[in-house]
């Protein structure tokens, strides 16, 4: 198994703490980026000091170490590594610092009659990057890099995110490979962690989207069964194609009553008379061919509702087909209560009057890629006057499976003797 030390590319400690760094014990605020906030205290990546200071550290875990490789982390401290202005500049900089790195390693690898593998760890949003004088498509281009990990900001995991192609298609063009860091929790009443299920659509998205894999870090230590079969499964997308894959959609991320930081996600939606909740529902699997060999079975549209009003009229469509009220299959909790810990805001209650709407779809009705789904409410009920809103989508995809046959009901002999 190939080992990757991962390298943390900025450091913002405060000045004599613990984990400085030599650097900046010994020379202070002449080569930190300065200023105001938390990035004050980082290193300024336009000082040849400081880029020397980080190659011979790179260098030191090269030769003393002997790992296969290295990662370049450039999200660690989600900073910048210059001062502001002259970001054209800083680009160049840093290009050329990168193409050193992959010098030295050249150099250590000689000398030790191997070659080392470099990754890099970048935000998964071409603006983000350009933001911070990070630009991985000339890494790659120019062979300074091998691998690169686009890392997606936030709270809450869902297996599809849009606009991540760019990173894809870069590194294979390149003879790369490309990887993605989703976010360690969802929002779902039944677990905190992404389940299996979950685990198997976000693979099978990102083997759509051109992807070599997923990046799973920090996983819950010590591994136990489940983070076992996460890294046996999700490492082979093609293997587990046709097992039952979970693809949802996550709620917006934010402060509450401030913009939000994922503004393409739909949920949490209020429901008004008259007015359409419409969203997308990305399904990677080849349904087209799981259909043709007759191993589909049907999938099933969740819909989970806060303080939903049984009285109410309403429609359901996925894919422009009306699905008829009495087939849902509803299911109600009068005071649901997550239990799930996010390390940052989410605009979706954690506590509410939850009501569940299930429809078994016809295995014809869902389609490879993007599935719309649209609720309507064309009347409400005059007694029951608080707010209505949807804050949960998920659409389970389901196919047959080996079983152990069970026998045909006769006892097991007891041995003699």
């Amino acid at each position: 198994m190939p080992v990757l030390p991962s390298f943390k590319m900025q450091d913002v400690a405060l000045l004599k703490a613990e984990r400085c760094g030599r650097l900046k014990w010994d020379h202070g605020m002449e080569v930190l980026i300065g200023g105001k906030g938390k990035a004050s205290m980082g290193y300024d990546y336009a000082l040849p000091e400081v880029r020397a200071y980080k190659l011979a550290l790179i260098r030191e875990v090269l030769e003393e170490y002997r790992p296969d490789g290295i990662e370049l982390d450039f999200v660690f401290t989600n900073t910048g590594f210059f001062k502001e202005g002259m970001e054209d500049k800083n680009i160049r900089i840093m290009n050329a610092f990168v193409a050193e790195i992959r010098k030295t390693a050249e150099e250590v690898g000689k000398a030790q009659g191997r070659q080392f593998k470099i990754m890099a760890r970048t935000h998964h949003a071409r603006e983000a990057n350009f933001e911070h004088s990070i630009d991985i498509e000339t890494w790659l281009r120019e062979k300074s890099i091998d691998y690169i990990v686009g890392e997606i900001e936030g709270v809450c995991m869902e297996p599809y995110t849009p606009g991540l192609e760019w990173i894809s298609r870069a590194a294979n063009d390149a003879g790369g490979a490309a990887y993605i860091r989703p976010p360690r929790r969802v929002y779902d009443e039944r677990t905190n962690y992404p389940a299996i299920e979950m685990v198997h659509a976000l693979s099978q998205t990102l083997r759509y989207q051109g992807f070599a894999g997923m990046y799973l870090g920090y996983l819950p230590w010590p591994l136990a069964d489940e983070e076992y079969r996460v890294l046996r499964e999700a490492a082979y997308p093609e293997i587990f194609a046709r097992r039952d894959n979970i693809y949802f959609l996550a709620p917006r991320e934010g402060e509450m009553g401030k913009p939000s930081t994922t503004p393409y996600r739909k949920l949490p939606q209020t429901l008004d008379e008259g007015e359409t909740f419409s969203a997308e529902i990305f399904i990677a699997d080849d349904v087209g061919k799981a259909k043709e060999d007759e191993e589909m079975r049907e999938p099933v549209l969740t819909l989970r509702f806060e303080s939903f009003c049984i009285e109410d009229d309403f429609t359901v469509r996925v894919n422009g087909m009306d699905l008829p009220r009495k087939q849902a299959e509803i299911t109600h909790y009068r005071g649901l209560k997550f239990k799930s810990y996010f390390p940052g805001p989410i605009q979706a209650p954690l506590g509410f009057e939850a009501h569940w709407l299930k429809y078994r779809l016809p295995v014809e009705l869902v389609r490879q890629g993007k599935n719309s789904v649209e609720v309507t409410i064309t009347k409400k009920s005059k007694i029951a006057t608080f707010r209505r809103g949807i804050n949960g989508v998920e659409i389970p995809m389901f196919y047959r499976d080996f079983e152990r046959p069970l026998g045909l009901g006769v006892e097991r002999i007891q041995a003699q003797g």
